[in-house]
C-alpha cells in the first residue's frame, strides 16, 4: 500500500462478488498499490471468483504478489503459471471437501453424535451418552401429560409454571451465556420433543444432505439408523401412540371451524412432512397476476 501496510481480516475479501466496502473505497481512492499474500490459495480457492477478483484489481492498477511463489499478477509472464495454480487450488478445495464429507459419512455409519438431543448429555472424556438428570425427567413428563390427553399449549403452560429449564437454557448455562436471560417453553419446543424418535434409544444420522445452499431430506431407507444407541427415556410403544395422537389431534387453522378431513393423513413423498391446509384470501389482481395473502400456517 502506498500509505503503509495493513492486514485485511474480512471474510468478504475472499469473494469477487463481495469485496468489503472499506477495501473497495481504498481501491477507488487509489490508496493501494499491491496486495501481498502468502500464496494464491490465500486469496481464494474458487477459480472463477478469484480470477474475477484479480481482474478487478488489474483494472484498478493493483497487483497481487504471491510471496512464497514469486508471482505477480501484473507480470504477463506469470499468467500461465497463475492460471495453473488457480486450477490446482480449485481442485484441492473440492477434493478436501469430498474427503471431509466422506469421512463424516463413515463416522455417521459408526454412530457419530455431535450434540445429543434434549434429555441427554455427552461425556467428553469417554464419548458416552448419558441421561441428563433433570432434562430426561422433563421429557418423561411431557410424554406423560400428552398421553393423558393434555394439549401442547397446556403442557407448555405447566412447564413454565413449574419453571422447568428449557433446552436453550441448559445449553446456554453449559456455555456460560445464561446470565440475566428469561427462558420460556413454547408450543414448538414441546412438539419437537414429542416427535423426537431418539428417546426410544434410536440414533438417526444422515437425515439431510446439503448441496450448495439447498437442503434435502434423505429417504428413511437411506438414513443411518442405530438401534439401542441412547439410554431409553420413552418406550417405543408409548412413542408410537403419541405419534398417532399427534395426527388425530391435528388442530384447524385460524378461521376454520373444524379440522380438515385429511388433517394429519397426507404426507409429502419426498421429505415425509405432513401437508397442512391454508386459508387464502384474494387481495388484488394486477396484470393478470393473482396476489394472495396466506392466513395462518407455519
Amino acid at each position: 500500500m502506498s500509505q503503509g501496510s495493513c492486514s485485511l481480516k474480512i471474510p468478504a475479501f475472499h469473494s469477487a462478488l463481495g469485496i468489503a466496502s472499506c477495501l473497495k473505497s481504498a481501491l477507488d481512492a487509489g490508496l493501494i498499490d499491491a496486495v501481498i499474500v502468502k500464496d494464491l490459495s490465500r486469496l481464494g480457492r474458487h477459480r472463477m471468483q478469484t480470477a474475477l477478483f484479480v481482474d478487478y484489481l488489474r483494472q484498478c492498477g493493483v497487483s497481487v504478489i504471491s510471496a512464497t511463489e514469486g508471482l505477480n499478477t501484473m507480470d504477463d509472464r506469470d499468467d500461465l503459471i497463475i492460471g495453473i495454480r488457480q486450477l490446482m487450488n480449485d481442485y484441492y478445495a473440492r477434493d478436501i471437501g469430498n474427503k471431509i464429507r466422506h469421512g463424516y459419512r463413515e463416522k455417521q455409519k459408526e454412530g457419530l453424535v455431535v450434540k445429543p438431543p434434549f434429555g441427554y448429555w455427552k461425556d467428553r472424556g469417554t464419548g458416552r451418552i448419558r441421561l441428563h438428570p433433570e432434562a430426561s425427567v422433563t421429557v418423561q413428563m411431557i410424554y406423560s401429560y400428552y398421553g393423558m390427553g393434555m394439549g401442547q399449549k397446556e403442557i407448555t403452560r405447566r412447564l413454565n409454571a413449574m419453571e422447568r429449564r428449557t433446552p436453550r437454557q441448559l445449553n446456554d448455562e453449559r456455555c456460560g451465556k445464561a446470565d440475566g436471560k428469561v427462558y420460556r417453553w413454547t408450543y414448538q419446543s414441546v412438539k419437537n420433543i414429542l416427535t423426537e424418535e431418539s428417546y426410544t434409544g434410536l440414533l438417526v444420522n444422515h437425515r439431510t444432505e446439503t448441496h450448495g445452499r439447498t437442503v434435502t431430506s434423505v429417504p428413511k431407507d437411506e438414513q443411518y439408523r442405530h438401534e439401542n444407541f441412547y439410554p431409553v427415556i420413552v418406550e417405543r410403544e408409548e412413542w408410537e401412540q403419541v405419534q398417532t395422537l399427534l395426527k388425530v389431534n391435528a388442530k384447524p387453522y385460524h378461521g376454520n371451524t373444524a379440522s380438515h378431513r385429511y388433517a394429519g393423513l397426507l404426507a409429502c413423498g419426498d421429505c415425509g412432512r405432513i401437508f397442512v391446509p391454508k386459508i387464502r384470501r384474494l387481495e388484488q389482481k394486477i396484470d393478470d397476476l393473482l396476489l394472495e395473502k396466506i392466513q395462518g400456517g407455519y
